[in-house]
């Protein structure tokens, strides 16, 4: 009596959740009491008899697939079920245990192959084996005794049939880079996705930009990207080179990174709105920025909201307990910070009033030019990525605000990488050789055009 594709399926995933009745690594495998027994569950399940269970699960694998792929009905999913337990009697072959080594044990169902019935070598065929070998690791295929007719037919069938699928895809830089394009857009001019997807150059929906926006921030979000771009300095070589790019051109020595914050505008949030409201009366995120003598971005921290102060995002960084670290260490490190910081023996701050003509003048003078560094770096951040303008509010909530920023710190290592040059900067307008005052360097910031 023919069983319904529900019923089919069904046993196929029972037997597959009894792992003795498969797997010879199984302590019970060769346990017959206990083979008995797990057939008796699946029979309880599928209320029959054990003889019925024993018959259909070799008629399915024999006669069933054989005759449902002439009909081209019903057979899709049975399919799925066996290849996926293909698949995990490969993951654990792969772990360096003993593999099917029986000859009387069919791979792709696991089911006991009689005398009788017809089998193929997975050698014999050598076009259906090229095939079956693209999806399956070699050393699997090579350590297989056997598998009966009707499994190998289906599994090289479903293996034809998505590669047919898969070589009409384009590749994934094709697929890719239409959603790269159409981020960049409105992370670099700051304007709704709407207008984006008018635009003749892309030609979407506003539904269309948000997803490639959420997808392409997501994906620069990730651990291995923030990691490969956005890197302080770990080993004592690395931390070598930024002191000496700082006192190559700033002659101060034993800087290991310039510190500041800046607030990204973004719409009211929906929750705790007071974390986000500003000394400057807008909702914002404070971004706490730290960078080397050339630009590059080597902290980012945008998981506060614009009412916390620098010096408690500073506190709380992961950053103060590592130079904290170095300094119980022993080495002569330090960070360059503005008034808003507490000084300490490793951040280090200008002296306010200092007497002309003293140290401490010269010292406060140094520190403020080579402290003009963060300043530049974030001016250089929001001229390249205009959506992080204050005039350019983000339209997101404001956990997708703090993902857009760090993937715009993401994107700005890549261009310093790459030597991409800035139109138009909010930077410092001071030349390089002028002398700072005990003001600092905040009143000489404004907006420039780059030439």
């Amino acid at each position: 009596m023919e069983w319904e594709d529900e019923k089919v399926i069904k046993l196929i995933e029972l037997y597959r959740s009894k792992q003795l009745l498969w797997d010879p690594k199984h302590s019970d495998y060769k346990l017959h009491p206990k083979r008995f027994d797990a057939f008796n569950d699946i029979a309880t399940e599928l209320s029959t008899s054990v003889t019925e269970v024993e018959r259909k699960t070799h008629y399915y694998r024999e006669k069933k697939c054989d005759s449902s792929n002439k009909s081209g009905a019903g057979t899709e999913e049975i399919y799925e079920k066996c290849l996926t337990l293909l698949q995990d009697q490969a993951n654990t072959i792969s772990e360096g245990l003993p593999a099917f080594g029986h000859r009387s044990i069919c791979f792709t169902c696991g089911n006991s192959i009689l005398r009788a019935t017809r089998t193929y070598s997975v050698t014999q065929d050598r076009q259906e084996r090229n095939i079956l070998v693209v999806h399956v690791p070699l050393h699997l295929i090579s350590r297989l005794e056997r598998v009966c007719a009707a499994c190998w037919r289906s599994a090289t069938r479903e293996f034809q049939r998505r590669d047919q699928h898969d070589s009409n895809r384009p590749s994934l830089s094709e697929a890719i880079l239409p959603d790269v394009l159409t981020t960049l857009s409105p992370y670099a001019t700051g304007s709704y996705q709407k207008p984006v997807g008018m635009s003749y150059l892309h030609g979407l929906c506003q539904a269309s930009v948000s997803n490639a926006v959420k997808e392409v921030t997501m994906a620069l979000n990730k651990y291995n990207m923030l990691k490969k771009y956005i890197h302080f300095p770990g080993t004592l070589q690395e931390r070598q080179a930024i002191i000496n790019g700082f006192l190559n051109k700033y002659d101060f020595p034993g800087c290991l990174g310039c510190i500041n914050s800046t607030h990204v505008a973004m719409i009211r949030p929906t929750e705790h709105e007071e974390r986000f409201f500003n000394r400057k009366h807008y909702h914002s995120r404070n971004v706490q920025i730290t960078c080397d003598s050339d630009l590059n971005i080597i902290n980012i921290d945008a998981s506060y909201g614009g009412a916390t102060h620098d010096a408690h995002i500073w506190k709380n960084s992961q950053i103060s307990q590592h130079l904290l670290e170095l300094h119980n260490r022993g080495e002569a490190v330090w960070s360059l910070g503005d008034f808003g910081y507490p000084l300490r023996p490793w951040l280090l701050t200008p002296i306010v009033n200092a007497e002309p003509g003293s140290a401490y003048e010269n010292y406060t003078n140094m520190h403020c030019l080579t402290r003009n560094t963060v300043e530049r770096c974030i001016g250089v951040l929001k001229a390249r990525w205009r959506c992080l303008l204050v005039h350019r509010v983000l339209h997101y909530n404001h956990h997708m605000v703090a993902k857009i920023i760090n993937a715009c710190a993401v994107l700005h290592n890549i261009c310093n990488r790459h030597r991409l040059a800035v139109l138009k900067a909010l930077t410092c307008g001071r030349p390089s050789n002028s002398s700072a005052t005990t003001a600092g360097c905040r009143g000489w910031c404004r907006t420039t055009a780059l030439s």
